[in-house]
């Protein structure tokens, strides 16, 4: 994450040390100079701008998908719970109906006829409609944590795409204001002008082919 930043203050220290060189050298042609430097520091402000809202916008985009991430653990875990809670009452009513059947018994009733039965099928009945019922409500609950998941990370897509086009703003804007000085610079003459007079400051433009 730091590494585009680097980059754009280190283009912004560049320019603007190179300028401010240029100045101290070449005095005789301050005023294009300061022109540069003020380019450079106009490209400073935007560049620390861009920086921030790329930051804010990786900031952002970092706690969506640690929410994203919670929120599918939570549907994971609504689905372990619905499958246990939904077990647990299978046994219970399985429980409830050997109870039934044991009374019957003990009073010389046939569980398998009769009213008997009849309890004990609607004890099935009912059972079963509570298991799944459980098994619905606990679904729709694991259902609605996928849906903020995939929602926090369509949020977290969005700020990951703003972070880019903030860095790549930045980017522009540097590289803007080293293409003002060039052009100012050749505009001017002042690089034709200040190669035959750098003679004293040991200032030479011959490595840029001037």
């Amino acid at each position: 994450m730091c590494e585009p930043i680097s980059i754009i203050l280190g283009s912004i220290a560049t320019a603007t040390v190179t300028a401010a060189t240029w100045t101290a050298a070449n005095a005789s042609w301050i005023v294009p100079t300061v022109t540069g430097i003020s380019a450079v520091a106009g490209a400073t402000t935007g560049a620390i701008g861009g920086i921030q809202s790329y930051q804010a916008s990786e900031y952002k985009a970092e706690n969506a998908e640690n929410q994203a991430e919670t929120a599918h653990q939570q549907a994971l875990e609504a689905r372990r719970s619905g499958i246990e809670q939904e077990e647990m009452h299978r046994l219970k009513i399985a429980q409830t109906k050997g109870k039934q059947r044991a009374g019957y018994g003990a009073s010389g009733v046939l569980a398998d006829e009769g009213s008997a039965m009849e309890t004990i099928l609607d004890t099935t009945k009912m059972g079963e409609y509570d298991a799944l019922t459980i098994r619905h409500n606990t679904s729709k609950q694991a259902w609605g944590f996928e849906q903020q998941a995939d929602n926090y990370k369509t949020e977290a897509g969005l700020n990951r795409k703003q972070s880019s086009a903030s860095i790549l703003g930045s980017v522009g804007t540097v590289a803007n204001s080293f293409g003002e000085m060039g052009l100012l610079a050749l505009e001017t003459g002042v690089f034709k002008k200040a190669k035959k007079t750098t003679g004293n400051s040991g200032f030479s433009l011959d490595a840029y082919g001037i």
